[in-house]
């Protein structure tokens, strides 16, 4: 029977060796790192997600602005994605989420630093993260009209916040009609 081609995600990404400061090995995975020497922070945050990936399992991590969290983070999750595709495992895709447009416009230069030739698929608008179905299909074919409906809704969440609404969220219903009322769950 023939083989299924690989998809992208099965295949792990190369290194690129001029691009490698440093190395460390945590868990049993060789993490190639852009600088020289990691901070405290970066290994710490380093050996949290090499460990979590490798155990499957999920992490919180929490670390100051400044400390090199994204590099970190990068490197690591390459490191063990390569290391579980080399030991016949099969692996997923890395998906980075970022909360601000700021922190989306960063990546791609902390990608090109990284020594970890990752492919990568920047999805940073509204229409890709709206979680409330009715306002996508009625605003969704003009992102700038959806975008314009979330910041009324924001107005709305604030309002709210500051004693100016009587509508309670339902959890178990989060795309109820009422939502619009109030905003969406981004902005809770």
């Amino acid at each position: 029977a023939d083989k299924a081609a690989p998809e992208l995600c099965d295949l792990p990404c190369g290194v690129d060796a001029a691009r490698s400061k440093s190395q460390r090995s945590f868990h049993g995975v060789r993490v190639e790192f852009a600088f020289a020497a990691p901070l405290q922070p970066q290994q710490l945050v380093m050996q949290r997600v090499v460990k979590a990936i490798l155990k499957r399992e999920a992490a919180l991590l929490e670390s100051p602005t400044g400390t090199g969290k994204t590099q970190a983070l990068l490197s690591a999750a390459l490191a063990a994605q390569r290391h579980l595709a080399a030991s016949g495992q099969r692996v997923g895709k890395v998906i980075f989420a970022t909360r601000t447009i700021g922190q989306v416009k960063q990546l791609p230069g902390e990608l090109r630093r990284n020594p970890y030739r990752a492919h990568a698929a920047p999805l940073a608008s509204r229409v890709h993260y709206c979680t409330n179905d009715d306002l996508v299909q009625r605003d969704g074919a003009s992102n700038g009209k959806l975008s314009q409906t979330c910041r009324k809704l924001a107005k709305h969440v604030e309002k709210f916040r500051n004693g100016g609404g009587d509508v309670l969220w339902d959890d178990e219903k989060p795309h109820a009609p009422r939502q619009t009322t109030v905003g969406c769950p981004h902005y809770r």
